[in-house]
């Protein structure tokens, strides 16, 4: 679980950057007074931030320490390492955090990633609480569900809902009401004593021994659907663009028998040279745009690349065939079934991409160039 948390604060660091970058106010300290009313959305980001006021709409906000003591009439949505949450909310609160503290009032639900959740005595949530967390601690009122994983759970406040843990040590205390039912799964089954769960009790253990058989398996399957998943979806694609640009599409793999070594000359120079070119136009800012954009278009001419040469194989071996369609299927599935050779197959693949790529700017250059013949006038 300590593993878990630590990518939970990279996660949090990540989630906390478009914040930063596109807020409105970007200070090492930012105060929302208690007479200052905002009256739309906030974006902020900052060392310390904290609301003593009002405002009208959503929070969004990035900080190493972040307080509500005012009053929100929308939602909280904040990336931060400390969190206190008080004064009221009207909406819901949606936090990454590595400590979080409610002390005030929250109109909807609440959604949390923290190492470490407290629902303080004065905390109440008048809807549901979601909490992954490593530790969480719920002393006061939530009216709807509890749904949390966490390795120490302790409930000592007032649940309306049903509850939904997961978790090492589940601990009641003498404050504890839970008005649903109570689900949870943990390595042992404790003894609960009458009057605190009004609904039923449903125990699953919770075995911590993995078997890897099983996740071996599970990992198996999950390929074999992946795989199945990219294959047929890469002949959509294909069947869709042949379909759409036929004509092109026959012309591409004419190239490849008419101009094969130009066309595979290109292709080995523009899979080499187009990243080194977008890297170094990317150390200007000027250039950042472009740079990014032919990532874009490099990353979508190499996934599209082998459609050419499956093209070109379907139509040897299905010579009378004159719709491509057929032969396009026919050729992409023969490549596919080589790419799984081991050594054979990535050499075939790289020898399709490198045709593909150099028949796609072949034939684009010749309909760029290809002179358009203009009609007179009729006088």
């Amino acid at each position: 679980m300590k593993r878990i948390f630590s990518g939970i604060i990279a996660f949090i660091i990540i989630l906390s950057l478009p914040i930063a970058v596109f807020a409105e106010n970007k200070n090492e300290n930012v105060v929302i007074k208690e007479d200052e009313v905002v009256k739309g959305d906030f974006f902020t980001a900052g060392d310390t931030i904290k609301n003593v006021g009002t405002v009208k709409g959503d929070v969004f906000a990035a900080a190493t320490k972040f307080e509500n003591i005012g009053r929100v009439l929308g939602d909280i949505i904040v990336g931060s390492g400390e969190s206190q949450i008080g004064g009221s909310i009207d909406g819901n609160l949606r936090i990454g955090t590595v400590n979080l503290s409610i002390i005030g009032e929250i109109g909807k639900n609440v959604t949390a990633l923290s190492q470490v959740v407290i629902l303080e005595n004065s905390g109440a949530v008048d809807g549901n609480i979601n909490a992954f967390s490593e530790k969480i601690d719920i002393n006061g009122i939530i009216g709807g569900d509890f749904r949390g994983i966490a390795d120490d759970i302790t409930i000592n406040g007032d649940i309306k809902g049903d509850v939904n843990i997961d978790t090492e040590k589940l601990t009641l205390g003498p404050n504890a009401k839970i008005d649903g039912n109570l689900t949870y799964e943990s390595p042992e089954e404790i003894d609960i004593p009458e009057g605190i769960v009004s609904g039923e009790i449903s125990y699953k253990f919770k075995d911590n021994n993995i078997d890897t058989k099983k996740v071996e398996k599970g990992i198996g399957a999950l390929n074999v659907v992946g795989k199945s998943i990219k294959i047929i979806s890469y002949l959509i694609v294909s069947f869709i663009l042949t379909l759409i640009f036929s004509s092109f599409m026959k012309k591409t793999s004419a190239t490849i028998s008419k101009k094969p070594w130009y066309a595979l000359g290109i292709g080995i120079v523009v899979l080499v040279a187009v990243p080194i070119v977008s890297l170094l136009m990317m150390i200007t800012v000027i250039g950042i745009p472009l740079g990014l954009i032919s990532f874009v278009i490099y990353g979508v001419l190499i996934y599209l690349s082998k459609i050419p040469a499956a093209l070109w194989i379907g139509e040897k071996i299905l010579k009378n065939e004159e719709k491509p369609y057929l032969p396009m299927v026919l050729g992409i599935l023969l490549l596919l079934l080589v790419g799984f050779i081991p050594y054979l197959g990535k050499f075939v693949s790289f020898v399709a991409i490198f045709f593909g790529i150099g028949s796609y700017l072949l034939n684009i250059k010749e309909a760029i160039q290809k002179p358009k013949t203009i009609e007179p006038l009729d006088e």
